[in-house]
């Protein structure tokens, strides 16, 4: 009878132990992307409260630890825009077009950064790629008619 207590509760704590060891290798999984959407909010936060700088590393952080988060690339090309950062600005929002190719928003703010650094043509195409996407982008039909 003692021998059967043991056994059945040497069996119910390693149950209990194979549980918890499952639970927090699911918990593992997941920490990245919930830790990569804090860091967004961290940085949309600061960039909202024109903190660019500060911003930057959160934008970056939430990159590494999901690379496939689009909205972060956008976001980190938005902040290199206000720090007068053009060039990379724009490779972000490649990549965020590369990660979701109905970002119409991504060619605007491209089409934008171009036509600031006197990239007319680029620019133009960029335009005519927002309102190919999301045809009611007034803003992006603006620009087609300024720069026509």
């Amino acid at each position: 009878m003692k021998t059967k207590s043991v056994l059945l509760i040497t069996f119910l704590l390693s149950c209990s132990v194979i549980c918890f060891a499952q639970d927090t290798i699911r918990a593992i999984t997941l920490m990245p992307s919930q830790d990569a959407e804090r860091f967004f909010n961290n940085g949309t936060a600061k960039f909202n409260a024109k903190r660019y700088v500060d911003a930057l590393p959160d934008f970056t952080k939430a990159i590494e630890l999901k690379p496939d988060f689009e909205k972060a690339y956008y976001s980190r090309g938005l902040c290199r825009v206000e720090l007068i950062m053009h060039k990379i600005a724009i490779e972000d929002f490649m990549k965020s077009i590369e990660l979701n190719p109905a970002a119409d928003y991504s060619y605007f703010s491209m089409g934008t950064v171009k036509e600031l650094d006197g990239n007319p043509k680029g620019a133009l195409n960029d335009y005519e790629n927002t309102v190919r996407i999301k045809s009611e982008h007034d803003k992006a039909w603006y620009h087609i008619g300024v720069l026509h």
